[in-house]
């Protein structure tokens, strides 16, 4: 799995665009009071999301990540907003919280960065182990339509103090690189140029549906894009799943 290195320094000035709100309103849609639950964001990041569901009242919440660049920014961020997150550094096919928790969330495509159906298995065995019983896990993917714009896709953003450009491939076994560039504003008019790759792999709903049922999950939802499009026509794959007991 990728660490996101010096790309954690200027992660949320190019994440402004995520899902976060679609994302909440699809869990309180689902769940209503989260005030009520206890829960867990797998491939946290910078903790973004993971704050905005500490805000919603959760009664003990973990962050969970790979990279320790991520996690000292998320760490700081829930510092300074005065909300209480338990933040861990480990790898997803492997991860152990404290204690079982009601719900589990993993965004931004967070599981696409398990590069073989083996291990995303395996990740979503973990889930199952960490859930309590009758809990919930909800998670989005990279979707068809997306994979086939990052065939050979091309996309940039420019901020006052930042600077990125995203170069996609793609493979016919649905490999994703991502070659990254990124010029970080250091000390005016000194900017830092800085390249990391990162692989993602692309799973079909067909796939996913697959390994959930063999891991013991009933599923709830998987459409499209929050329930708002085809699974076969959608930029990200959003499901909605319950543990088995």
């Amino acid at each position: 799995m990728a660490s996101y290195v010096d790309f954690a320094k200027v992660y949320n000035v190019f994440m402004r665009d995520a899902p976060y709100e679609q994302w909440m309103e699809w869990l309180l849609h689902r769940f209503g009071n989260l005030a009520k639950m206890t829960a867990a964001d797998l491939g946290c990041g910078t903790g973004t999301f993971t704050i905005q569901l500490a805000r919603q009242g959760v009664l003990e919440l973990f962050g969970v990540d790979l990279s320790e660049e991520m996690l000292a920014e998320a760490a700081q961020a829930s510092l300074s907003q005065r909300v209480a997150v338990q933040w861990f550094c480990q790898d997803l096919r492997e991860f152990k919280l404290p204690h079982p928790v009601d719900f589990m969330v993993s965004t931004s495509d967070s599981l696409n960065y398990i590069l073989s159906s083996k291990d995303l298995s395996k990740t979503i065995g973990r889930v199952r182990d960490n859930l309590a019983a009758h809990g919930w896990f909800a998670f989005d993917l990279v979707g068809p339509r997306r994979f086939e714009a990052m065939r050979e896709g091309l996309w940039y953003d420019v901020e006052p103090d930042a600077a990125v450009l995203f170069e996609t491939s793609t493979d016919p076994n649905g490999r994703i690189v991502y070659e990254v560039h990124a010029f970080h504003l250091e000390q005016e008019p000194l900017y830092r140029r800085f390249d990391e790759q990162h692989i993602q792999q692309y799973y079909s709903a067909a796939e996913v549906a697959q390994i959930l049922q063999e891991q013991g999950f009933r599923i709830e939802e998987l459409s499209g894009d929050f329930g708002q499009s085809d699974v076969e026509q959608a930029d990200r794959l959003t499901a909605v799943v319950q543990k088995v007991d």
